[in-house]
């Protein structure tokens, strides 16, 4: 998980590691209100939901038992489940997670691997909860781009607009004794790549049109002629 933006709630891999910032500057960001039941920050994620109950083992409510993918950050809320045989839900199973409604995973250097990760992440979130947002967010690219649009994956954003550092220059970095010879090189790289806030405020507009996205009203839809 990486230092992205000061808006965001996102835990570093770099300096403290850890890099918590208030919930109020990220609503902020909105022209919308978003309910303060939301949670924000890294979660266990709501992907699927099974049975493991037989015909010799009916277990309770079942046994449901839920699938979650860990993400780096999420906008979504606390979900509570009962299952049960009965309909007064005398007997009965609980069950607890998180739905996202916006999801991303951070990356510090972003390579094919983690890219073809994301893929498969993102599509088992979309069919558990098919209206939301899922983000690949990286500081440096370690990868060929490719199109996005066979996959569930709405953006891959890189916040610093850079590759990765090249390999041969990294193999400087080999040792505690050579990262201390070079680290103003290092420090001086950092510098140079800074944080674009026109790609945050991309997925910020993408958020924005999802919080907009309501039930329509029969009179704007027949004013407008579409829905």
């Amino acid at each position: 998980m990486s230092q992205a933006s000061q808006i965001w709630s996102f835990s570093s891999k770099i300096g403290s590691r850890k890099c918590l910032k208030p919930k109020h500057l990220f609503y902020k960001s909105f022209h919308t209100a978003i309910d303060d039941s939301f949670e924000l920050g890294p979660r266990n994620t709501f992907s699927g939901l099974s049975f493991l109950s037989s015909i010799g083992n009916i277990g309770s409510g079942g046994e449901p038992t839920i699938r979650t993918k860990n993400q780096d950050f999420i906008l979504g809320k606390k979900q509570y489940l009962k299952s049960s045989f009965d309909p007064k839900f005398q007997d009965y199973k609980l069950i607890e997670s998180h739905l996202g409604y916006v999801c991303a995973e951070c990356k510090t250097n972003l390579d094919k691997t983690m890219f073809q990760e994301a893929v498969a992440t993102s599509r088992d979130l979309k069919i558990a909860v098919p209206g939301s947002l899922y983000f690949l967010i990286c500081e440096f690219l370690d990868m060929t781009p490719v199109s996005i649009i066979s996959t569930q994956i709405d953006d891959v954003l890189i916040v610093r607009k850079t590759k990765r550092m090249s390999s041969n220059l990294r193999q400087e970095y080999r040792t505690p004794r050579e990262r201390q010879l070079h680290r103003q090189q290092y420090v001086d790289f950092l510098d140079a790549s800074k944080y674009y806030s026109d790609v945050f405020q991309r997925m910020i507009d993408k958020i924005q049109a999802l919080i907009d996205d309501t039930s329509p009203s029969i009179e704007n839809v027949l004013d407008q002629g579409h829905f």
